[in-house]
């Protein structure tokens, strides 16, 4: 159970409160062909110094879409990607109102195959403490950052299929299934659309991550729908990706 561990790219471990004084100004690292460097700026807004400790693991997604933490890689690629990554620095104290640029570079082997590699970064935090013995009272949160690296010619393509209105908690969703077909995998933003153009709903930052072929995906509508909708599906293109899908439903 230790080794299965379902992870949310905010993972909040005790405190709530914590959370809302650390920011990222990015959730995800993402290294194209020719890409060599990124970084990621952490930054406290609250009244207290907070210590961080970074640390890479690795992840699986299911066909419903859950990201489960695994104790070893699953692929010679995942290990490959903690190999090629560095970064730093791996821990620190970010004092209050301050703020830490962690530097990432990719080394690429002369021989690496085209494709994707992936890993994720873990990033802990806690309120800062001189006294040894509160170390273990202390707070934490862990955010969880992919870090998608990407060699040579890669590409996907995706369909949107079986779209249905499912109810879950008395609210309205639609369900329906993406298929990924390809190199690599997507990352992307969802919007439900009714026949006069007005956002019936929204879904941002879905992933479908390979050795997938399909994962399923719910979308929470803004009311109870009727007539016709449209479902687009766009990938974020500042992480390497065009592709668009479309698909209709009638109520």
């Amino acid at each position: 159970m230790m080794n299965r561990v379902l992870l949310t790219l905010f993972t909040l471990c005790v405190s709530a409160h914590a959370f809302a004084n650390i920011t990222l100004s990015q959730n995800r690292i993402y290294f194209g062909p020719n890409d060599r460097a990124s970084a990621v700026q952490l930054r406290n807004t609250g009244g207290s110094a907070m210590e961080y400790k970074t640390s890479i693991h690795f992840v699986k997604m299911t066909e419903q879409g859950q990201i489960i933490k695994v104790a070893a890689p699953q692929e010679s690629k995942d290990e490959l990607a903690a190999k090629m990554l560095r970064f730093s620095p791996k821990r620190g104290v970010v004092p209050a109102g301050g703020k830490q640029v962690i530097r990432f570079s990719l080394r690429r082997p002369r021989d690496l195959k085209v494709g994707e590699y992936r890993a994720v970064l873990s990033i802990a935090t806690s309120i800062a403490t001189e006294k040894p013995e509160d170390v273990t009272l202390k707070p934490t949160l862990a955010y969880n950052m992919p870090v998608i690296m990407r060699h040579g010619e890669t590409k996907a393509s995706t369909e949107l299929q079986n779209t249905r209105l499912v109810m879950l908690d008395q609210h309205p969703h639609i369900e329906l299934t993406q298929t990924l077909d390809g190199n690599r995998s997507l990352y992307g933003n969802y919007t439900v659309l009714n026949k006069r153009g007005d956002v019936m709903g929204l879904l941002n930052g879905v992933a479908v991550y390979t050795p997938l072929s399909q994962r399923k995906v719910l979308i929470p509508l803004n009311e109870a729908p009727s007539g016709d909708l449209i479902v687009k599906y766009q990938e974020v293109s500042s992480f390497g990706g065009r592709e668009e899908a479309e698909a209709s439903i009638t109520l």
